[in-house]
């Protein structure tokens, strides 16, 4: 997370939702199988997506999208050596893949689509088309944010309502999840680069997450983003999707 001073009280952080950990309690996989049932192709997010498959969903366009492929029974009887298979999309125009070599047969790629709509991607076994599946890109029409508040009298986080004035005190931890929206009032998928703002600035701080204290080191994060508000006051933080120009403002007031 890199910290800019925007104005003078106005800060700003840049931090991307990435894939932290593949296997998680938390979060969420939508996954789905290829029209030949050779290959089984998963999209993991922050938030809880509903039961449909990759195919059905809506993904976010505009930023890298980590797919993970993995062979199915009979995909693993169909081919002699899964790391030689590759991935291609089609229409290649306002689409770019990037292969991801896991070490693990079939190698996962990440999909950049500029512009909104239907893809083809297409895993190839040198020039035989091996397995496919279609994914639905789409632009969000609106942004949710799931607000976690740690309170300075709390031991744990709460989750609160991103709607209203958000009353907290000196001391409280704030993390947010954005989640992009759609048209249908769906969830789209997958992950983005959030931009995050805070007027006045000089009421919070960024704090950076430690993950291990050792003598040689600190092993730390700056994601999941996380401020603590350091002064009263009302603080608006504005989460937004720069690419796709949507954002959701939330209101704090901190007493002392």
């Amino acid at each position: 997370m890199k910290m800019t001073c925007v104005k003078p009280k106005e800060f700003k952080w840049v931090a991307m939702i990435v894939l932290a950990f593949w296997v998680s309690s938390c979060g969420d996989v939508t996954s789905g199988t290829g029209d030949f049932g050779r290959v089984s192709y998963s999209l993991y997010t922050k938030y809880v997506v509903d039961g449909a498959d990759i195919n059905e969903v809506q993904i976010l366009a505009g930023y890298p999208q980590e797919i993970r492929t993995q062979l199915t029974a009979l995909g693993s009887d169909d081919v002699e050596d899964p790391g030689e298979l590759t991935h291609r999309v089609s229409p290649k125009e306002g689409a770019t893949l990037v292969a991801l070599d896991d070490g693990f047969d079939v190698p996962d790629v990440t999909i950049t689509v500029t512009e909104p709509g239907t893809y083809t991607l297409e895993t190839m076994n040198a020039e035989t088309l091996f397995d496919q599946i279609q994914l639905n890109f789409a632009a969000p029409d609106s942004l949710d944010v799931i607000t976690w508040v740690r309170r300075s009298s709390e031991m744990e986080f709460s989750k609160v309502s991103a709607d209203g004035t958000i009353l907290v005190d000196e001391g409280t931890q704030v993390t947010v999840i954005p989640i992009p929206v759609g048209s249908d009032g769906r969830r789209v998928v997958g992950d983005f680069e959030a931009v995050i703002s805070a007027t006045p600035g000089d009421l919070v701080v960024a704090t950076e997450n430690i993950l291990g204290a050792y003598e040689q080191s600190i092993w730390s994060s700056p994601d999941p983003i996380s401020v603590v508000f350091i002064d009263p006051g009302i603080v608006e933080i504005v989460v937004e999707d720069a690419v796709n120009g949507v954002s959701k403002v939330l209101t704090f007031e901190v007493a002392e």
